[in-house]
């Protein structure tokens, strides 16, 4: 989840920049601006000025940065710039975004690259326990969990459902276009609706489930697919609140629609899931200072023997808000 402080933003995108394929959700379904403005109010973060701009910086060991079966072990930096500007400070109708981040792995080049997001961000107000928001996002260079590199362009939008004081509903659903300059025939359109549930707990904890269900369809429909996504995560605040621990887990299965492959001299439509298991340790140190240390590993089981793997990941990030 979110913050609405500039540092825990900043985060988010360091631990994208950190990994070729991210988990964060800058460029997956857009969280609500009210989810963000909660969860800074709950941990005590700084609201922002109207103009807020912060420098980040992400180190990483991936032990098999391209997923593949022969594993390839890498080291990465990502120092990154983010400037956002917003309508008022404190729940704005909209929100301004602009990130720049240099990426740079060893072992391999296929992912060095700078990369460039510009979101533009509608929050109107609707009610007490109805919010919205609307998010445009354009990405160019950008990474996701599908371990490619494209610019894309995408259009969500969230409403969350206050139930009561403690209980949150998200539902949430995401036009997206990927389009690869240098290989056009694997341009493609990949829409997806999800739902979320949150559970609020006393001294800052939190636990939520989420489903999400995609499609991607190309020029060529033998790469067509459908994806189902579940996923946890529990999170809980010590020490004054200043630290943070996060577990999660994910579960993804992929269902394609034409791809096949041969097993025991039979051609049958190619099944893929994917298992990530995360933990995650945050410090905040005055009011313009964050690390974030983070391990996660992840498996792939496939009925196509050469796409199995798995991979460790550790990563470490800092962002430091350049205005307080």
């Amino acid at each position: 989840m979110k913050h609405a402080s500039l540092l825990s933003g900043l985060l988010g995108l360091v631990i994208a920049c950190a990994a070729p394929a991210s988990v964060a959700r800058a460029q997956d379904p857009p969280e609500s601006a009210a989810r963000a403005q909660d969860a800074s109010e709950n941990e005590g973060a700084w609201l922002p000025r109207h103009l807020d701009a912060g420098l980040l910086f992400s180190n990483s060991y991936d032990s098999n940065i391209n997923h593949d079966a022969d594993p390839v072990t890498s080291y990465g930096v990502a120092p990154g710039l983010r400037v956002r500007y917003l309508s008022t400070p404190r729940k704005p109708l909209y929100t301004l975004v602009y990130t720049v981040a240099l990426h740079s792995y060893t072992n391999t080049d296929k992912w060095d690259r700078v990369s460039h997001q510009f979101n533009v961000i509608l929050a109107p107000p609707l009610s007490d326990r109805l919010r919205a928001q609307t998010t445009a996002t354009v990405s160019l260079r950008g990474s996701s969990e599908d371990r490619d590199i494209s610019n894309q362009f995408l259009l969500g939008q969230e409403f969350e459902f206050r139930i009561d004081r403690n209980h949150r509903l998200y539902l949430y659903g995401t036009y997206r276009l990927k389009r690869f300059p240098d290989r056009p025939e694997n341009n493609a359109f990949k829409p997806n609706v999800g739902l979320d549930f949150e559970r609020r707990l006393p001294q800052g904890r939190r636990w939520g489930l989420g489903v999400r269900y995609e499609i991607k369809r190309l020029d060529n429909p033998r790469s067509d697919y459908g994806r189902w996504t579940f996923e946890m995560e529990y999170r809980t605040a010590y020490f004054g609140g200043k630290n943070q621990l996060r577990f999660g887990a994910k579960y993804r299965r992929k269902y394609y629609a034409h791809k096949q492959v041969t097993i025991e001299k039979q051609d049958v439509l190619r099944r893929d899931q994917r298992w990530t298991l995360g933990i995650a340790w945050r410090r905040t140190f005055g009011r313009g200072f964050l690390v974030e240390l983070g391990y996660k590993f992840e498996n792939r089981d496939s009925n196509n023997p050469a796409k199995l793997y798995h991979a460790h990941l550790v990563e470490l990030a800092f962002a430091y808000d350049l205005w307080r």
